[in-house]
């Protein structure tokens, strides 16, 4: 497990924040938890593997502007994972990548390795990582990603899902005068990526989008309309999106399921407002849930 002393007096709570944190949830900056899944599940009337679903998640300073390095504490988590691929040594998957991008950079900063890592049910591990905005030549509008590595046996193939999270902030050090923002899909992705049988290079995303920039840092009220997107993205390799759904407060872990409150529930894309009457709501946090069906292209359900 992963820790930090980055708190300060007269931090912020993160929103959302899982109780086990290891900052306790507390920021010099506002922030929020912000998860992205990788499931690998078929779904009725289809054949194939269950490989469960895993995630990667942290406390993001989500738009915020920043001004020198800051720490972030990673979660990741697998559930039901089916076969897993083991791997020895200690430079293997699983392991999450912490990629900093902008027009003129896409840099792995950091690797965190958990080579060897087998669960049943549910296993959790939070590592830390301090994110050094060095590699950036300009200031403005900057991208990370977190990408979380994990291997399956599929039969007598193995077969690579990852759980990706990207996300922006603004950087403003006093030493730099020259501002490019990043441009291109600004705003808090989760993607699940797949790889093709025998080949864990080449593979294709599903992904799920919220495009209501920044992340609320205060309590909302009354009828909210965020935007999101749950599209195909133009990829060869990226599979179709054969439909999508929109949820408060699921619990898939929860023994029975919780499913949550559906907001949102259709086949096909969809790329637009959603519409929730926070009036109906306890107050108090809520998790907002998007999610992508796509079909695998390999025919493995």
């Amino acid at each position: 497990m992963g820790s930090s002393t980055y708190a300060a007096e007269g931090s912020y709570a993160c929103v959302g924040a899982p109780a086990n944190e290891p900052n306790g949830g507390l920021y010099p900056e506002p922030r929020q938890f912000v998860d992205s899944q990788s499931w690998w599940k078929p779904i009725a009337g289809q054949t194939g593997t269950d490989h469960g679903h895993t995630h990667v998640g942290a406390c993001i300073p989500e738009g915020q502007t920043m001004t020198d390095s800051f720490v972030v504490n990673i979660r990741m988590v697998l559930h039901d994972v089916g076969d897993i691929k083991v791997y020895s040594g200690t430079t293997s998957v699983p392991y999450t990548s912490v990629v900093l991008k902008d027009s003129n950079i896409e840099q792995t900063q950091t690797k965190l390795y958990e080579t060897g890592w087998t669960c049943t049910g549910t296993c959790e591990r939070w590592r830390s990582v301090t994110i050094n905005p060095t590699p950036y030549t300009t200031d403005g509008l900057k991208e990370v990603r977190f990408r979380f590595f994990f291997d399956v046996l599929d039969g007598t193939a193995v077969a690579r899902m990852t759980a990706s999270a990207n996300w922006q902030f603004t950087l403003d050090r006093p030493s730099v005068s020259t501002v490019s923002s990043f441009t291109r899909n600004a705003y808090t992705r989760g993607k699940g990526w797949y790889s093709k049988p025998g080949s864990l290079s080449t593979g294709g995303y599903c992904e799920a989008d919220f495009t209501s920039v920044p992340l609320p840092d205060s309590p909302i009220s009354g009828i909210w309309t965020p935007t999101v997107k749950m599209v195909w993205h133009g990829g060869t390799e990226d599979p179709t999106v054969t439909s999508h759904e929109v949820r408060l407060d699921p619990d898939f872990h929860a023994t029975p399921i919780n499913e949550g409150i559906i907001i949102r529930q259709a086949n096909g894309e969809f790329n637009g407002s959603i519409s929730i009457d926070t009036r109906t709501l306890t107050n108090g946090t809520h998790k907002l849930f998007l999610r992508s069906i796509c079909n695998d292209k390999y025919n493995r359900g």
